[in-house]
């Protein structure tokens, strides 16, 4: 019997550290934000003032938020299609103050990583606190192919680089200048940002089929502990 369950235990603790986490689909992922790079004219992260208004995709202005801009974002990594990251979340840090991203997504479009998607942003600090909107990439505008994993805006599975305005050229807010920005009271901004070192998160079933495995471990040492005595 002692042995029995000695290899049940066994057998749980390994399922909980191999099979499990397979089943986590997609998988929570951790992002470092690279900071301080450049390529072809990419400048990377940074958050900056949107000053031009001739073009849909308005990238010059002063960096109101980099330089080093700092941190990590947190998302659901999907490879099992096309990639994707969704419900991107996570602060990050600068020297002008900080600036939290509430939710997002990103989608390729299964051509060498181009990629659209938005993130939602609130600033928690300096010069800008208190203003939020939404920061919005298209595949169709990329650029810099100096830029990390073939540059803006690509997604791949080993980085993403995203550059993009708080307005959408598809209309799809209603802001969809940066007159509208302007006119709804916000900042015109846009974003270049880079994201690395992707580090999968324990998902919580698998830490708990773990924590059985050990408490079964435990169990049966504690019982052949006390016969011995």
């Amino acid at each position: 019997m002692q042995k029995i369950m000695l290899s049940a235990a066994f057998v749980l603790l390994l399922f909980s550290m191999t099979v499990s986490p397979s089943w986590a689909v997609p998988v929570n992922t951790n992002i470092e934000i690279l900071n301080g790079g450049s390529g072809s004219g990419f400048r990377y992260s940074v958050i900056h003032s949107a000053n031009c208004s001739s073009t849909p995709l308005c990238m010059s202005g002063s960096y109101l938020y980099g330089t080093p801009l700092t941190g990590s974002l947190n998302g659901d990594f999907d490879i099992t299609g096309p990639l994707s990251l969704r419900n991107i979340r996570g602060t990050l840090n600068a020297p002008q103050g900080n600036i939290q991203f509430t939710g997002g997504f990103l989608n390729t479009s299964g051509e060498g990583g181009l990629t659209s998607g938005e993130l939602q942003y609130s600033f928690l600090s300096g010069n800008l606190q208190g203003e939020t909107g939404t920061f919005y990439f298209l595949a169709s505008q990329h650029c810099c192919a100096g830029g990390p994993f073939g540059g803006p805006n690509h997604l791949t599975a080993s980085g993403f680089t995203l550059w993009g305005n708080n307005w959408d050229i598809m209309a799809n807010s209603g802001l969809s200048s940066r007159q509208a920005v302007l006119d709804a009271g916000f900042t015109p901004l846009g974003i270049d940002i880079v994201g690395v070192n992707y580090t999968a998160t324990p998902e919580p079933s698998s830490m708990l089929l773990l924590g059985s495995g050990l408490a079964g471990l435990f169990y049966w040492r504690k019982k052949q502990v006390h016969q011995v005595e």
